[in-house]
Order: C-alpha cells, then sequence, then structure tokens
C-alpha cells in the first residue's frame, strides 16, 4: 500500500521575501542606480502528479511582489505584482518510460509481501508439526509409564517369591541364585 504512494499529488508552497538597504549612488552592474530600499516577495504553489505511463504532471502559479518605499516617477503603481500559472507534463523517453518501469516497484512490494505471507504460514505448519510431535512422544512416554506401573507388582511379586525361596532354600542352587 505504501508504494501506491507515488501516485499521491505532491502539493507544494513556497514563500520567500527579501528586503535589499542599498547605498545610495551604488550602480547594478555598471547600468544605472539602484533604488536605496527594495522590497520583494515571490510566492509560488506547485501541484505535481505522477501518471501510471511515467509522465510528470505540474500546475504552478506564481505571483511576484516589488515595493520601492521611495516611489520613483516611472514606478507606477507601486507595490506592483506580476503573477502568472503555468502546466507542464514531462515525459522520460528512454529511462523511465511506461506502464512497466513505473509500477515495478509496486509489483516488487507485492511479491515481497506474498513471500512474507508464504514464510509465515510455512513457520506456522513448522511450529504445529513440532507441537503435534512433541505431544505424541510425551503420548508414548505415558504409555510407557503405565505399562511399567502395571508390570511393577508382577515384578515385586516374583522378588518376594524368589525371596522367600532364598530363605527358604526352596529348589535348586542355581534357580534360587538366579
Amino acid at each position: 500500500a505504501a508504494e501506491w504512494g507515488i501516485f499521491d499529488p505532491v502539493f507544494t508552497v513556497e514563500a520567500l521575501w527579501d528586503r535589499q538597504n542599498i547605498p545610495p549612488g551604488t550602480s547594478f552592474s555598471g547600468i544605472g542606480n539602484r533604488p536605496p530600499l527594495l522590497e520583494t516577495a515571490d510566492n509560488y504553489a506547485s501541484l505535481e502528479q505522477l501518471l501510471p505511463i511515467g509522465a510528470r504532471v505540474r500546475a504552478d502559479a506564481v505571483t511576484n511582489y516589488l515595493f520601492n518605499p521611495a516611489k520613483p516617477a516611472g514606478l507606477d503603481p507601486n507595490p506592483q505584482y506580476f503573477s502568472y500559472h503555468q502546466i507542464g507534463i514531462t515525459q522520460p523517453l528512454l529511462r523511465g518510460f511506461g506502464v512497466d518501469v513505473t509500477m515495478a516497484p509496486i509489483k516488487i512490494a507485492a511479491a515481497e509481501a506474498e513471500r512474507t505471507d508464504w514464510q509465515f504460514k510455512q513457520e506456522m505448519l513448522a511450529l504445529v508439526r513440532s507441537i503435534e510431535t512433541t505431544y505424541w512422544s510425551l503420548y508414548a512416554q505415558q504409555q510407557n509409564l503405565k505399562a511399567i506401573e502395571q508390570a511393577i507388582p508382577h515384578f515385586q511379586e516374583v522378588v518376594r517369591l524368589r525371596q522367600e525361596q532364598a530363605k527358604g532354600a526352596v529348589g535348586a542352587e542355581s534357580e534360587i541364585a538366579r
């Protein structure tokens, strides 16, 4: 979902303000004198969006402001505003051209997400297998314990009989020793 963000429109706003206080009589690159005090402002707004074919569409609105507090003759009106709008389309022709190139990061992210899902499923299946194997191993040990617990009274009886035989010396010597 984050990779689809490349198609989100981008809105940019910028405002620059400048105040120049220049000593009187200073020339501007040798061409005339500059006014001693000048205020300028530039306001810029832009909206840009990437299209699936790789083209970028952009719309700009620019307003420039100029103010001379000395109000010289010829600068009428004072302050002055200049504004313009422009629309542009940029389409790469070689590098970054086409839907396949633009959609590649999205397809890669989708494949990565699917691979991650499969890894999670494999790990869950391995965990379930491990739990099941452990369960059946425990069950087998419980059955072994039951069998031993059932056999112990019989072995105790055999031991008791053999001890009585040994005390009374009943039976053959080899059988008593066994």
